[in-house]
């Protein structure tokens, strides 16, 4: 019995490998399924919670970009000093200290995409 299932799963892996796609056994895809949406779940949860402005996620945007204040700055036609301050109101609204942690937690919680 578990030789049969082995083998019907090696012929199937083999199959859909060779057609360039990918092969999950059902019950690692069961697992991988659960655990997606279980996550997926808490992330549309957070990002839900996180409230930025406009002008808010256009600064995070510019600062996953690598951008310095200056250049952010200039991009959005602002001060630096207005630029501090909504990166102050960023990383109070995302709980975090510094530019690293802020660029983090905007990707894992959805606010822009790398």
């Amino acid at each position: 019995m578990f030789k049969n299932r082995v083998a019907t799963q090696l012929c199937e892996a083999i199959d859909t490998v060779t057609r360039s796609e990918v092969y999950l056994p059902s019950e690692v895809a069961s697992r991988f399924f659960r655990f997606f949406q279980a996550y997926s779940d808490s992330c549309v949860k957070a990002c839900h919670e996180v409230h930025l402005t406009e002008r808010e996620q256009e600064v995070l945007y510019w600062l996953t970009q690598g951008a310095s204040n200056e250049e952010i700055a200039k991009h959005l036609y602002v001060t630096v000093a207005t630029v501090k301050a909504h990166l102050t109101s960023i990383f109070e609204k995302l709980k975090v200290t510094s530019r690293t942690q802020a660029i983090v937690a905007a990707l894992k919680l959805g606010l822009v995409h790398a």
